[in-house]
């Protein structure tokens, strides 16, 4: 998968460093370590008079593993628990990770009921009495959000309905620091349902795109640019920039354009801390100071 994608990632992993895009004679292949020991659903091994019964847990990865060792009374998740919101579909670039995998893999790790809950990223958890509840409060986020875009699939609703619609109640908040709702939602959706929307139009390969330099044409620059500014007075800074895509797909250096776009990146930015969406703010920013330099 990743020999395969190899520029993809590259490119990927460059704007996610915020670094210059690379040249593509310069990617380097991937050559992963391969590992000599396999297996199906468990493999136990003793170590040091320590047993470890390691677990297929598939999540955050497909082979993701949950490792308990009982004479330590610790589990070790890996990636599929987070001190903040799961990715189960990345900005990076990744498969659709399986909610349920998620799920089940901490129902499987709190039936040990452990004293130490080691994760992948951030700090352990620690203590019985913390583990179920800190860690049963975050499945319990997972689960409501799963069983809530579910019902809205069969309820006949869009992804994008469902985006806004869905809110996590208060008791489950879980802090948006990588992940957030909204992206989880997405994932669930694709994940069971794949990206076909009942919209005729979508079946075939012309994008609405397609036709945004006819919305500039019929309506004018002038008035796409003095709305998309009167959608900043507003604060409608997502509008903006779906509405600069109209208006950027027809001339990509127009200055008042890109200055208004600059502006909602800008403007939303200051409004979140979640890394990810940091990273992707920063990049279309990138772009947008790079247009206006063109332009000049």
């Amino acid at each position: 998968y990743r020999k395969r994608l190899a520029p993809f990632f590259a490119r990927r992993g460059a704007i996610w460093a915020r670094n210059p895009l690379p040249d593509p004679s310069q990617i380097q292949p991937y050559d992963p370590i391969v590992p000599t020991v396999t297996f199906i659903d468990e493999y136990t091994y003793e170590l040091g008079d320590f047993h470890f019964k390691m677990v297929h847990t598939p999540g955050e990865t497909p082979d993701q593993a949950t490792i308990w060792i009982p004479e330590l009374k610790a589990v070790c998740v890996g990636d599929n628990y987070y001190e903040y919101f799961i990715n189960n579909a990345t900005l990076r670039g990744t498969k659709t990770r399986p909610m349920l995998g998620y799920i089940e893999a901490l129902n499987l790790a709190l039936s040990y009921t452990p004293e130490y809950f080691l994760t992948g990223h951030s700090t352990p958890v620690v203590s019985e009495a913390i583990i179920q509840k800190t860690v049963s409060n975050f499945r319990d986020a997972l689960q409501y959000i799963f069983d809530e875009t579910l019902k809205g699939i069969n309820e006949g609703k869009d992804v994008y309905t469902l985006m806004q619609e869905i809110k996590v109640p208060r008791e489950y908040l879980v802090r948006p620091y990588y992940g957030k709702v909204e992206w989880t939602i997405r994932g669930i959706y694709h994940e069971y349902i794949g990206w076909f929307d009942e919209k005729p139009a979508s079946m075939y390969a012309l994008p609405a795109s397609s036709i945004y330099p006819d919305l500039v044409e019929l309506c004018g620059a002038e008035e796409l640019i003095k709305r998309a500014e009167t959608l900043i007075e507003n604060k409608e800074y997502i509008k903006v920039l779906h509405l600069t895509d109209v208006l950027l797909s027809s001339n990509p250096n127009n200055k008042r354009a890109n200055e208004t776009r600059l502006q909602a990146l800008e403007a939303l930015k200051t409004s979140t801390q979640n890394y990810i969406e940091l990273i992707w703010l920063d990049y279309g920013i990138r772009i947008a100071k790079e247009k206006l330099n063109t332009g000049l």
